[in-house]
C-alpha cells in the first residue's frame, strides 16, 4: 500500500506500506512504467471488421482492430485508431480523430472533432509537471450529436461516458472521467471539468463552466456564462459566476444595476 507522509501512521497494521511524497506523482510513475504506450493511437492488432454498406472515403484511416457496423459513412482524413468499436448507421465527418472510444448506433461527429485523446493531467512536483497517464476510454450511447471542433478527453482509469440521445454543440470541451447522462444538451463552448457526473435531461448554455468533481442533477439548467463550482439539486435552474437560483441571480442583476445608476 502507497500512502502520503501526512498519513503515515494510519495505514493498517498488516499491510506493508510505501511511504511516498505524492499519491498523484506514484499512481503517475507507476502506470506510465506498465503502460508506456498508453499516449499512443496504437495499441490492437487485427484485422477491421467492417460491416455491410459502409462508406470509408480513401484518405481516412483505419486502424487495426476496428469494428464499423452497417451502413456507417467515414469522411475524408477522419482517423479511426486501433480497436475503436463504431456502432450502426452513424456519421463520420472529415478530419475526425476518434481513439480508445466505443461508439453506439446512430451517432454523427462532425468535422474536426477529437474523441478519446489523452486529456489535461498532470501532477506539480519539485518543479517539474509529471503527466499522469490516461488509461480509461470514451463510451458514447446511441442517437448522440457530436458538434465540430469538440473534444472528449478519454478517462484516466474509469471511462468517459455520455449517454444517448445527447447532443453536444460545436467548440465544447468535456475532460477526463466526465460522465453525462442521457438527453442532455451541450451548447456551444461549455467547458466541463474532469470528472464531474451530469444527470439525465440536464441542459448546459453556452460558454458555461464546470469546475472538476461536481454532481449535477437531472433536469438541471445551466444559464450561459454561468460559472459553476457547487453540486446543483434535481430540478433547479441556475444562473451567474459563480452559479446561484437563477431568481437570486436576476435579484442581484437589478440591485446591482440600481445601485451604479444612484451613483453615476
Amino acid at each position: 500500500m502507497f500512502i502520503a507522509k501526512n498519513l503515515s501512521e494510519e495505514g493498517p497494521a498488516r499491510i506493508t506500506s510505501v511511504i511516498v511524497d505524492s499519491l498523484r506523482v506514484t499512481f503517475a510513475k507507476i502506470a506510465a512504467f506498465f503502460y508506456p504506450d498508453a499516449s499512443e493511437l496504437s495499441l490492437e492488432k487485427g484485422t477491421p471488421s467492417i460491416g455491410s454498406n459502409v462508406r470509408i472515403a480513401e484518405s481516412a484511416v483505419i486502424g487495426q482492430g476496428v469494428e464499423i457496423g452497417e451502413n456507417t459513412t467515414i469522411g475524408p482524413n477522419a482517423h479511426i485508431g486501433d480497436g475503436v468499436k463504431i456502432g450502426k448507421n452513424c456519421i463520420i465527418y472529415d478530419n475526425v480523430t476518434i481513439a480508445k472510444s466505443l461508439i453506439g448506433d446512430c451517432v454523427v461527429i462532425k468535422s474536426g472533432a477529437r474523441i478519446g485523446l489523452h486529456g489535461f493531467g498532470f501532477e506539480p512536483y519539485k518543479g517539474k509537471l509529471i503527466d499522469i497517464p490516461h488509461l480509461g476510454r470514451v463510451v458514447i450511447g446511441d442517437n448522440v450529436y457530436i458538434g465540430a471542433n469538440t473534444c472528449i478527453d478519454r478517462g484516466v482509469i474509469d471511462d468517459t461516458e455520455i449517454g444517448s440521445h445527447v447532443r453536444i454543440d460545436n467548440l465544447v470541451q468535456i475532460a477526463h472521467n466526465v460522465k453525462i447522462g442521457n438527453g442532455c444538451i451541450i451548447v456551444s463552448q461549455v467547458g466541463i471539468a474532469g470528472s464531474t457526473e451530469i444527470g439525465d435531461g440536464t441542459v448546459l448554455a453556452g460558454q458555461a463552466g464546470l469546475t472538476g468533481h461536481l454532481k449535477i442533477g437531472k433536469n438541471v439548467k445551466i444559464a450561459a456564462q454561468s460559472g459553476v463550482l457547487r453540486d446543483i439539486p434535481d430540478g433547479q435552474t441556475v444562473g451567474g459566476s459563480p452559479s446561484m437560483p437563477i431568481k437570486d441571480w436576476h435579484r442581484q442583476t437589478l440591485f446591482l444595476t440600481k445601485q451604479i445608476k444612484k451613483k453615476f
